[in-house]
C-alpha cells in the first residue's frame, strides 16, 4: 500500500506535537490550536494548523492583517520555518459546503 507508506513515512518525521500550545512572543501570550515540530534530514520546521471557526468573524482581532502579523510573532518566536494550515470547518456564505467536503478538500491540498 504506496499510501500507508506515505502515512509511514510522515510519521516518522514528527518530533513533538502540542494542543493549544501557548507561546510567549514579545508583546502577548499565542496560542495556535495545533503545533506539529518535524525533522527531516537534521531540518527542524513546524506544522501549524489553524482550526478557523466560522472565519473567525469576531471583529478586528481576527482580520487577515492581524492573522499574518500573529503568524509572523509565531514564526520569529519559534525560530524555525512555519507551514501554516487554516482550516475552516463551518460553511459560510463564499463557501456553504458542509464539514465532509471541506474535510475532503482539505486532504486533497
Amino acid at each position: 500500500d504506496d499510501d500507508n507508506e506515505g502515512w509511514a513515512e510522515a510519521r516518522g518525521l514528527v518530533r513533538d506535537m502540542r494542543y493549544n500550545y501557548a507561546v510567549q512572543a514579545k508583546k502577548r501570550r499565542i496560542k495556535p490550536d495545533i503545533v506539529i515540530e518535524m525533522e527531516r534530514d537534521g531540518d527542524i520546521w513546524g506544522l501549524v494548523i489553524e482550526v478557523d471557526e466560522f472565519a473567525h468573524r469576531r471583529g478586528k482581532h481576527y482580520s487577515w492583517r492581524a492573522e499574518e502579523k500573529r503568524m509572523q510573532e509565531l514564526q520569529t518566536t519559534l525560530g524555525v520555518k512555519l507551514k501554516i494550515v487554516r482550516f475552516n470547518p463551518d460553511p459560510t456564505g463564499a463557501f456553504p459546503m458542509g464539514l465532509e467536503e471541506r474535510t475532503r478538500m482539505l486532504l486533497e491540498h
